[in-house]
């Protein structure tokens, strides 16, 4: 797998633009099945249908997003993205 950071970061910057314009069509679509979310509330697991449920219907509106610390990690042939993310 060739190793593209930019590629991956632009990825998870689109997502995260698309909570943040309304859009969770845009936002379902960048997620993989199972996804996994990790927070300070824990980690949770979730398909493309119930990911769409919560941000149509959850409680949290995403007004805006800056990234730090941000890693692309490849540890084998999967890629597992790390960084801190503060929302607005």
């Amino acid at each position: 797998m060739a190793n593209d950071d930019s590629t991956l970061i632009a990825l998870e910057e689109k997502f995260w633009q698309a909570m943040v314009d309304g859009d969770p069509d845009t936002a379902t679509q960048l997620l993989d099945e199972p996804a996994v979310m990790v927070s300070a509330h824990g980690a949770l697991q979730f398909d493309r249908r119930q990911y769409k449920e919560m941000a149509e219907q959850g409680p949290m509106v995403v007004k805006g997003f800056e990234f730090g610390d941000m890693q692309v990690l490849y540890p084998n042939d999967e890629v597992v993205q790390g960084r801190t993310l503060r929302l607005q």
